[in-house]
């Protein structure tokens, strides 16, 4: 995102904040739709435009403004998904399960933490994306195992950046298709928490 749009916004200019709606809202809406209905994405993501026009003046905008409107969105779904499973079914030994799993990777969210826990979820994913497409595969493993951002891939790979992007979408609906919800949240956050 480029200096001049951050600044703008920070300033308060409402023309800055419609060019982050128009850029971010298609983004943000696929990304809250991989776990959410259309109705629940479209909440949260107007809450995550509401929370930064809210706090722009207390904001410090930087190179990573965009993971972190990911990263509020990412959190404002894992709510979303927690209140429903509550509301649900407040004492199943499952949800309570899911909180305190929850609650544990919060408080050991490092990196030994992280690997550990995922190995096995790895595993899974990488023998499933077998069956991508090679481009998208390709892009896709770049990211989750080399821990290359969208761009560094882009240059990588010689295609444009909204390509990697798009790659990176289908490869997470393909995924989403196939593995439980709690364990799709748990690879989102190895994307988000970088």
């Amino acid at each position: 995102m480029d200096s001049e749009l951050l600044q703008g916004l920070s300033q308060g200019r409402q023309e800055a904040f419609d060019r982050l709606i128009r850029e971010y809202y298609p983004r943000l809406m696929g990304y809250a739709r991989l776990l959410l209905d259309e109705e629940n994405a479209r909440d949260i993501v107007q809450e995550v435009f509401l929370y930064v026009w809210e706090h722009r003046s207390r904001l410090h905008f930087t190179a990573g403004f965009q993971s972190y409107l990911f990263r509020i969105c990412h959190s404002r779904m894992l709510d979303t998904i927690k209140r429903r499973r509550l509301f649900e079914n407040r004492e199943s030994p499952f949800s309570l399960q899911l909180q305190e799993d929850a609650a544990w990777l919060a408080r050991n969210n490092d990196d030994i933490v992280r690997t550990i826990c995922n190995r096995e979820l790895l595993e899974r994913i990488l023998s499933l994306t077998d069956e991508l497409p090679e481009k998208r595969r390709e892009v896709f493993r770049l990211s989750l195992l080399h821990d290359m951002s969208n761009a560094e891939i882009s240059e990588l790979l010689d295609i444009p950046r909204r390509t990697v992007e798009g790659h990176l979408y289908h490869a997470l609906r393909f995924l989403r298709a196939r593995i439980p919800k709690e364990e799709m949240l748990l690879l989102m956050s190895v994307f988000l928490l970088r």
